[in-house]
């Protein structure tokens, strides 16, 4: 358009131009002859006067005041000529007027095509305005519909996901979709705390400051944060980048409501299925479950060459004193003892209910001294915290044994030289 514009400006410059030229040249040989008479000049003058006329018209030039000026002029030389010069005068401009009238006819369709072209033009390109208007808003709404498909199939399959781990990566790569954040965060609300079970652009350590921050109350305006809640219940939190559009904020409510359902029965599922693997009275681990991880842990152990330590406990002369006080005194007794079992272990340590009065810890990584102390002071709080006393027989993987049975075998011998050592002691195999 700019070109097209300055190419116009231009063209009429020089048409100006040469319609100045030719009024000069005009003036000055009308001039010439009707000071002189010469019919030559005279002749070149109204020849000049009538091809300027019809230049104007041909061209649409905008010289009316040349055009008007030449046609005074020209009337002026019919007025003072000599006669015959002024009957030819007469003669040539009346011959030349069907050909003006044809030009101003041609001029004026001309320009009304030229005025309805632009404005088909002008309706083109609003048209193509409009066109590219609306690719774009198709290619908006096919991403959105492909962000809404991919939030649909999260969605759905987070109804079948009963590990509370997956709903939280499942969790952060939907609202990755919906809010477009680079920093997510996904935090599992425990006794101590908020801990750190998901999340992307952060490192682990900004991610545990932030969850410091909002347990401090110190919020950083940088984010958003969403605690997870079933009822008064507090499930957890997720973390991302504060968002700039409403209609955002509101999307990503709507998916955290969807997200703490599916936690919410993740977190029920794997309670329920932990309750089913532990003891009803002891809430150690029942014997099947135990032997399971036991298998696990000793592969991984002998892939990674590390050292396992194994334990059998035995409550001394524990029927004697389930005779003397009734069951539900012996029931209290192995609770107690139960919970001393597990307030002196490790949490990478596990304790299993064997069977009756027996119990088996497993400790990956351990050594001989460290696994012996652990044992010692199991013994100690056991003989002052109940009318009880306790014995262990220790064994280890792989120096004196290479399978799970061997392991149990290996200790249960190592526990009952411990019993025919008085008791309440702990032996080494």
């Amino acid at each position: 358009m700019e070109e097209t514009k300055l190419f116009s400006n231009k063209f009429k410059v020089l048409k100006n131009r040469y319609f100045l030229e030719g009024f000069i040249i005009f003036l000055i040989f009308g001039a010439a002859g009707l000071l002189t008479y010469n019919m030559v000049f005279l002749y070149i003058s109204l020849f000049s006067a009538v091809f300027l006329i019809m230049k104007a018209v041909e061209l649409q030039a905008d010289i009316k005041f040349i055009s008007m000026a030449a046609i005074i002029f020209s009337l002026l030389l019919i007025t003072f000529s000599p006669n015959p010069f002024r009957w030819f005068s007469i003669a040539l401009v009346l011959s030349v007027f069907p050909y003006f009238k044809l030009k101003a006819e041609l001029a004026s369709v001309e320009r009304e095509n030229r005025g309805k072209l632009f404005e088909q033009e002008k309706k083109k390109e609003i048209v193509e305005n409009e066109l590219r208007n609306i690719n774009k808003e198709m290619i908006g709404i096919k991403r959105n519909l492909e962000r809404m498909r991919k939030l649909y199939e999260i969605s759905r399959n987070m109804e079948n996901i009963e590990d509370s781990r997956e709903i939280a990566q499942k969790a952060i790569e939907s609202l990755e979709l919906v809010t477009q954040a680079k920093r997510l965060a996904f935090y599992r609300k425990t006794d101590m705390g908020y801990e750190t079970v998901f999340f992307r652009g952060f490192s682990e350590k900004e991610a545990a400051r932030l969850s410091e921050k909002w347990e401090t109350g110190r919020k950083d305006k940088k984010f958003n944060f969403f605690e997870l809640k079933a009822g008064n219940k507090r499930l957890g939190m997720i973390v991302f980048d504060s968002l700039e559009k409403r209609k955002q904020f509101t999307e990503a409510e709507v998916l955290i409501d969807q997200i703490t359902l599916g936690y919410e029965k993740s977190l029920l599922y794997e309670r329920v299925k932990e309750l089913s693997r532990r003891d009803g009275l002891t809430g150690l681990y029942l014997r099947r479950y135990f032997m399971g991880r036991l298998k696990e842990e000793i592969k991984r152990a002998r892939r990674e060459k590390y050292k396992i330590a194994f334990a059998m406990a035995d409550i001394d002369s524990f029927k004697k004193y389930n005779d003397n006080y009734g069951h539900p005194m012996g029931d209290k007794l192995l609770e107690d003892v139960s919970s001393i079992i597990k307030d002196n272990i490790y949490g990478s340590d596990f304790a299993g209910r064997y069977g009756g009065e027996e119990f088996c810890i497993y400790m990956p990584h351990a050594q001989k001294e460290g696994s012996e102390n652990k044992m010692k002071k199991i013994i100690e709080q056991v003989r002052e915290k109940t009318p009880v006393t306790i014995s262990i027989g220790l064994s280890f993987f792989p120096k004196d044994a290479k399978s799970p049975e061997k392991l149990i075998e290996t200790s249960d011998k190592a526990l009952y030289k411990a019993k025919s050592s008085g008791k309440n002691c702990i032996k080494i195999y």
